[in-house]
């Protein structure tokens, strides 16, 4: 099989805000390694030339690590973002994911 890997080097410098309006734990932030990929359901048509007849296969979820579409690999992300946009949505994906599996052991 086919291995890949990745690595990275950052050097980053930053300064807090002598303004009040901009400082405290929910202005804090975070450089995170991250790694986005875009999946897509795909259907593949095969077309049979010995009777010109054209099938279609079943769907399939791919993917493609060197797309352009792929997020960078480092984001900067807020305390405010991690509490009140990234948490809610894995909490929902976790439990969207603890439903699924519990409807199917029903």
């Amino acid at each position: 099989d086919d291995e890949n890997s990745h690595g990275i080097s950052v050097t980053w410098s930053y300064a807090t805000s002598a303004d009040p309006e901009y400082a405290g734990q929910m202005s804090d932030s975070f450089l995170i390694n991250t790694l986005s990929i875009l999946f897509r359901e795909t259907r593949t048509i095969l077309f049979h030339e010995d009777n010109c007849v054209a099938t279609e296969g079943d769907p399939r979820i791919t993917f493609d690590l060197k797309s352009e579409e792929n997020r960078r690999p480092l984001t900067f992300v807020s305390y405010y973002q991690v509490v009140n946009e990234l948490r809610p949505e894995l909490e929902r994906a976790l439990s969207s994911k603890n439903a699924e599996l519990g409807s199917l052991e029903a």
